[in-house]
């Protein structure tokens, strides 16, 4: 059984209180997914608020993809809520290495026909010259004639 625990916080609805509480106590592992929860008048007596005020509790937490309610049977944890990572788990995965840039080596073994292929081309100068932050006229070219061809009328 859920023993809820509500902070004092009076600057929001007692229904977002009780939503917070719960979906606190869902990702911390204190509800596990598939736990049933209490019924609105078991929580409301617990809570020492109206049935209507669990109500929307309850309706918020769903909004939020933490519960499920079965007519008949009674309210659920969902059981895909994803749980917020630990802080050893922040602190293992926050390293994040760019310092080996490796080629897609599955997709092309060597780099030297890539390279061949750009060296003979006619605008290997231009790849290394500055060029307006508008891009190149080439390539604004070919998109206000693609943009013309997605949208007749268009006037560029």
């Amino acid at each position: 059984m859920w023993n809820i625990h509500i902070s004092d916080d009076e600057n929001k609805p007692y229904y977002l209180v009780i939503a917070d509480a719960l979906e606190r106590d869902i990702l911390s592992g204190e509800l596990l997914p598939g736990a049933r929860l209490m019924t609105y008048r078991e929580l409301s007596a617990m809570a020492k608020v109206t049935v209507s005020t669990i109500s929307k509790a309850y309706a918020e937490a769903k909004r939020r993809g933490l519960i499920k309610t079965h007519i008949g049977r009674g309210t659920f944890v969902q059981k895909n809520v994803l749980l917020k990572p630990s802080e050893q788990d922040i602190k293992a995965n926050s390293i994040v290495e760019f310092g080996v840039a490796m080629p897609l080596f599955s997709e092309e073994p060597s780099i030297k026909p890539i390279l061949q292929k750009i060296m003979q081309s006619d605008e290997v100068d231009a790849l290394v010259k500055y060029f307006s932050p508008l891009g190149r006229l080439a390539h604004r070219e070919t998109g206000a004639s693609w943009l013309c061809h997605q949208m007749p009328g268009l006037n560029i």
